[in-house]
């Protein structure tokens, strides 16, 4: 199997799974401690076809599941490995291997963070309900497309050209040990690849 070297999954969480109970999915993905943790889908639809329903007729379980996204979705982006775990069913859980919704802590965790993002899921509840599922996900594949080009054609002779004197902002000249100012005279070192202005 081959994986990119850089990419986004998106995927539902557990919490989405028990919720929604897609029959067809055979993992479980819950992102804990920066990794995936994968494990078998046991297959139970314990709401049966309630929340499917709910999404489709009721806007307010429909607003809650935008506010709320984090809670429901498992959203990974990696560049060079990812990071994962597959538990095995046949043993007993370990810590920090599945989402213990009985536990405090966890729960704080799921929900810390719901203040800060209140004000960027509203922009995103109101952007959701006027733009098409096809361009958000055309914008997204654009925006890594971008930000790969960017980082190849992004070196230091690009840097170099854009830099000037931090005190006389006049034209720099570079080599390997300093940097010479041509219209102060000043000189700033290059340490380990990278200039001093201080």
């Amino acid at each position: 199997m081959r994986v990119a070297q850089r990419g986004y999954i998106e995927t539902p969480s557990e919490i989405g799974e028990r919720i929604y109970g897609w029959q067809y999915h055979n993992w479980i993905v819950n992102l804990i401690d920066g990794r995936l943790v994968l494990q078998r889908n046991d297959k139970r639809a314990e709401f049966g076809l309630l929340f499917h329903t709910l999404a489709e007729t009721d806007t307010h379980w429909r607003r809650f599941h935008i506010l709320h996204h984090h809670l429901f979705l498992v959203q990974y982006e990696w560049d060079g490995k990812i990071e994962y775990e597959i538990v095995d069913e046949d043993q007993p859980p370990l810590p920090g291997t599945f989402l213990d919704l009985q536990c405090p802590e966890t729960i704080v965790e799921l929900l810390t963070s719901k203040n800060a993002r209140q004000n960027r899921n509203k922009l995103l509840l109101t952007l959701k309900s006027i733009v098409p599922r096809s361009f958000v996900a055309y914008i997204k594949s654009f925006l890594v497309k971008t930000r790969k080009q960017h980082t190849k054609t992004l070196n230091v002779k690009s840097l170099y050209d854009i830099l000037v004197c931090p005190k006389c902002k006049g034209e720099l000249t570079f080599n390997e040990q300093n940097i010479h100012c041509i219209a102060c005279k000043q000189r700033y070192p290059i340490v380990d690849g990278i200039p001093r202005f201080t």
